[in-house]
C-alpha cells in the first residue's frame, strides 16, 4: 500500500510538474506571441509611417511639379501678353504712320490742286493780258494809222492864199489912250495849222 501511495504521489508530482511546465510553456508562448504582435505592430507602424512619408514626398513633388507647371504657364501667358502688347503697339504705330502718309498725300493732292488752279488762273490772266495787249496794240495801230492818214492829208492840203489886205482905216482909240484894236491894224490874221505831238512822233518813226 505504501508503494502504491508513493507511486500515486510521484505520479501526482509528475503531473503537477507537467502542468507547471505546460503553464510555463503556455505563458512563454503567450509572451512570445505578444512580443511578436508588438513587433509586428511596430513594424506595421514603421511601414505605415514610411508609406505616409513616401506619400507626403509624392504630394510635395506633385505640388512642386504643379507649381513649376503653373509658373511655366504664367511665364508663357506673360510672354503672350507682352507679344500681344508689342503687336498692338506696332499696329498702332503702323496705323499712325498710315494716317500720317494719308495726311501727307491729302496735303500733296491739295497743294497740287491749288497749284493747278493757280496755273490755270495764271494762264487765264496771261491769256487775258495777251488779249488786252493785242486789243491795245490793234487800237494803237489803228489810231497811229488814222493819225498818219490825217498827217498825210494835212501835208497834201495846199496852203490857203493870203487874203488881200483891206484898206487901212483910221485907228480908233479907247479911253483916250490911243490903243489900237487888233481888227483895225490891217485885216484878219491867218491861223497856223497845228499838228499834234503824237502825230509828229509817229511821222518821225515812220520816216526812219
Amino acid at each position: 500500500a505504501k508503494a502504491e501511495e508513493a507511486a500515486a504521489k510521484k505520479e501526482e508530482a509528475l503531473k503537477a510538474k507537467a502542468e507547471k511546465a505546460a503553464a510555463k510553456a503556455e505563458a512563454d508562448a503567450a509572451k512570445a506571441e505578444k512580443a511578436a504582435a508588438k513587433k509586428a505592430a511596430k513594424e506595421q507602424a514603421k511601414a505605415e509611417k514610411a508609406a505616409a512619408a513616401a506619400q507626403k514626398e509624392k504630394e510635395v513633388a506633385a505640388k512642386e511639379e504643379a507649381k513649376e507647371v503653373e509658373e511655366e504657364k504664367a511665364a508663357e501667358a506673360e510672354a503672350d501678353k507682352l507679344a500681344a502688347e508689342e503687336k498692338e503697339k506696332k499696329a498702332l504705330e503702323d496705323a499712325k504712320k498710315a494716317e500720317e502718309i494719308a495726311k501727307e498725300k491729302a496735303a500733296a493732292e491739295k497743294a497740287a490742286e491749288e497749284a493747278a488752279k493757280k496755273a490755270a488762273a495764271d494762264e487765264a490772266a496771261a491769256k487775258k493780258a495777251d488779249e488786252a495787249a493785242a486789243k491795245k496794240a490793234a487800237a494803237e495801230e489803228a489810231a497811229a494809222a488814222k493819225k498818219a492818214e490825217e498827217a498825210k492829208k494835212a501835208a497834201a492840203k495846199p496852203a490857203p492864199k493870203p487874203a488881200p489886205a483891206p484898206t487901212p482905216t483910221p485907228a480908233k482909240t479907247r479911253s483916250g489912250l490911243g490903243v489900237v484894236d487888233g481888227t483895225a491894224s490891217g485885216g484878219r490874221i491867218l491861223e497856223k495849222e497845228t499838228v499834234s505831238a503824237d502825230t509828229l512822233d509817229f511821222l518821225k518813226q515812220y520816216n526812219k
